[in-house]
């Protein structure tokens, strides 16, 4: 027999699922559609997203859920607070200036990443990402950071949940025998045309004072600047901001 803390905790559940799926599906959905692909029942669904509505967490517009200003607020204030986005940000107008490829941080959330902050590069030809916005594990040099420092049966998870989460049309591919320890034995990684055949990146850790990877810091911007010539000279100016934020982080918690 369940509790009545033990129906609490499901109810929060539920909600942090629903906010979970509508961070990442905008476009409209029909609450039948959300309470399939959920395992929602329709009635619970309907009582959480009225509920969310009329506490101003969400807002409905035409059948279309979408973050009310109370979420939208918890999101700048949690974003502000952090003070590893504070101190990153010179670090990242830095690093900008001295390779002309634009500058991120990401963070990892469960089995998402998030970009946290962001410096655009001057050029023309670049991934369209907003600060707060979530990105797959899976894909992308900054994802693959996140997930290397971890024991493997954890990331496995979390590459499993990522795929899932984000409903990838088609199953990742595991990445080869030997490719998490050569991110672990280098200390950053490559990729090129992944998310997209025209861009590339490549992403450093950012570690914490407790030997955990915090964070991982991009460079991102057309695969053609992303040449064997000029990789390794990225590598540097990346792995001194990442040294530098890692820095300025500690001295900023002391």
């Amino acid at each position: 027999m369940q509790t009545e803390d033990n129906s609490s905790i499901l109810v929060l559940t539920k909600i942090g699922q629903v906010l979970d799926y509508l961070s990442v599906n905008r476009e409209a959905v029909s609450v039948a559609e959300m309470s399939r692909q959920l395992k929602i029942v329709r009635p619970t669904l309907h009582r959480i997203l009225d509920s969310l509505v009329a506490e101003g967490i969400l807002t409905r517009h035409q059948g279309q859920y979408t973050p009310g200003w109370r979420l939208a607020q918890w999101g700048a204030r949690a974003l502000k607070a952090q003070s590893l986005t504070d101190v990153a940000q010179t670090v990242l107008e830095d690093l900008v200036e001295r390779t002309g490829e634009t500058a991120s941080i990401y963070v990892r959330v469960r089995a998402i990443r998030i970009c946290a902050a962001r410096v655009e590069g001057p050029g023309l030809l670049r991934h369209s990402i907003a600060v707060g916005e979530p990105l797959p594990l899976y894909a992308g040099s900054s994802g693959h950071v996140l997930l290397a420092w971890l024991e493997e049966l954890e990331r496995k998870r979390l590459w499993d949940e990522s795929v899932q989460f984000f409903g990838a049309s088609e199953p990742m591919p595991w990445p080869p025998d030997g490719a998490w320890h050569q991110i672990q034995h280098d200390g950053f990684a490559v990729s090129l045309g992944q998310r997209d055949s025209a861009l590339a990146s490549v992403s450093a850790p950012v570690w914490d004072r407790d030997h955990q990877v915090k964070a991982s810091l991009a460079l991102s911007g057309p695969i053609s600047r992303f040449a064997p010539e000029t990789l390794p000279v990225m590598v540097q100016e990346l792995l001194k901001a990442a040294h530098a934020i890692e820095s300025q982080w500690d001295e900023s918690l002391t």
